[in-house]
């Protein structure tokens, strides 16, 4: 595999006193089998004179890098190194990158002016290229690197380094190495880190799967797992069908523990729903409320008045075949002896009665203490109370549900139920506080089987697997 190393030149390069300068310590650390030394245009002088600096001392201290293995390149700074072009820094990596492909990069950050060095880190950071870094600590007792002094000719220059080069402490046998290898990469990690924390911590799964979507092979290659875990909270946050069997056995963590029944999809679905209250976006919380009341109505009518009369068959089988109308003509067929329970069950001007929330809310309400065939039905305490303040929130001429869902006017409702309304928290609240203890009332012999609190759970895991 070539070994491709990438550096600037600098002041301390070839030589810095009596020791190697930063390039040279490296090339006798990784021993590269091809270099790319970038110089700054100056002056044609300056970039001859650091072009023998190199040469010479691969010469006279025996390493085992080739001259000829050493490729110069001019970079334009026009004529100043402070003065640069950044994308002609990542253009001039990606061609060097792209000329040796499968072959392991080396780059020098001590050589160079400090902008320079810095936009090098930058761009290896930002394009997570995957290339080692390396720094250079100074000899302990160094002298001044050699720079020319105004008036000296190239000549007196050029004595003066091959003076330094022959009393070089640096050999082949008794070289010290003081080249250390950098995480830069980790900079950018804890950017990255810092940006997920809140993403997480707003439960915006989407978002902290788009940031880790961006990154390069490397990002990826080491947090397996906690893609894997955002992967589960976005793909839950929208009710898509996850494999609940790996999320259990590589995590610990479920929604509900059980085969897909009803219960599992309640679950699911109030998980769900849940997030828009987390998230404070109450506006599609009240929205998506229909779904998960009707179903506790059918549950609760189920639990607590079927048993009380089984003798309704037919009634029954049409709910629990969530049939959505019935003829009002034909409420008859269901053979309802009771009394007026007929005239509880309203229907349109069209003769239609829908068995929608309101009119589940409506037979739960006229059941209540009712003598049925096989005796009283008793509801748990404040369960009515709690179906018929769902049925005011959700449904009926000016429910807040149906004012947040038949208008155009969105301005006014952000204004009237934007996030910042503290009126509108309070009701969205009340409606959570209502649906979770339906839950539990419903749901008390099999409660442990839901992890109602699923995104906080999921949330403890994913901070724990940021790193």
């Amino acid at each position: 595999m070539e070994r491709v190393f990438i550096s600037f030149v600098g002041s301390k390069d070839p030589v810095f006193g009596c020791y190697d300068g930063p390039i040279l310590n490296i090339f006798r650390t990784i021993a590269p089998t091809i270099s790319y030394l970038l110089l700054t245009d100056a002056t044609d002088a300056e970039e001859n004179k650091k072009k023998f600096f190199i040469e010479r001392a691969l010469l006279e201290n025996g390493f085992n890098v080739s001259p000829d293995s050493v490729i110069f390149q001019k970079f334009d700074t026009n004529g100043n190194p402070a003065q640069f072009k950044l994308n002609e820094i990542g253009e001039t990596i990606s061609r060097i990158m792209d000329a040796h492909p499968g072959a392991e990069f080396f780059a020098n950050v001590t050589s160079g002016t400090q902008q320079l060095i810095s936009s090098l880190c930058l761009d290896i950071v930002s394009n997570d290229r995957n290339v080692k870094t390396f720094q250079t600590l100074d000899p302990q007792y160094s002298i001044i690197g050699y720079t020319e002094k105004k008036g000296s000719t190239e000549s007196d220059f050029k004595k003066r380094v091959a003076e330094d080069i022959a009393s070089n402490r640096d050999r082949p046998h008794s070289w010290s190495c003081r080249s250390v290898e950098v995480d830069i990469a980790s900079f950018r990690y804890s950017a990255i880190n810092q940006a997920l924390r809140k993403q997480i911590a707003d439960y915006n799964y989407e978002g902290a799967h788009d940031t880790i979507s961006q990154q390069g092979v490397g990002f990826l290659a080491r947090h397996d797992k906690l893609i894997e875990l955002i992967s589960y909270g976005r793909d839950c946050s929208a009710m898509r069908k996850i494999d609940e069997n790996a999320l259990l056995t590589g995590f610990g963590l479920y929604r509900y523990k059980g085969d897909d029944s009803l219960e599992s999809l309640i679950a699911k679905y109030y998980i769900y729903w849940e997030r828009y209250f987390l998230t404070k976006d109450y506006s599609s919380y009240i929205l998506k409320m229909t779904p998960i009341v009707y179903e506790l109505a059918h549950c609760f009518l189920r639990k607590y008045v079927k048993p009380k009369s089984a003798n309704y068959d037919k009634f029954w089988d049409m709910l629990d075949k969530h049939s959505s109308s019935i003829l009002e003509k034909d409420i008859n067929k269901l053979k309802i002896d009771h009394p007026k329970l007929g005239k509880c069950l309203k229907p349109t001007s069209f003769g239609v009665v829908y068995f929608d929330v309101e009119q589940l809310c409506a037979i739960i309400e006229y059941f209540n203490f009712a003598n049925l065939p096989d005796g009283p039905c008793l509801y748990p305490p404040n369960a009515l109370k709690a179906f018929k303040k769902l049925r005011d929130y959700n449904s009926g001429h000016g429910s807040l549900r149906n004012e947040l869902a038949h208008t155009i006017n969105v301005e006014k409702q952000n204004e009237t139920y934007g996030i910042g309304s503290f009126k509108f928290e309070v009701e969205s609240r009340n409606i959570h506080d209502i649906v979770l203890s339906l839950v539990n009332t419903l749901f008390s012999d099999k409660i442990d089987n839901f992890n109602l609190g699923f995104f906080d759970s999921l949330n403890e895991i994913i901070i724990k697997n940021i790193n």
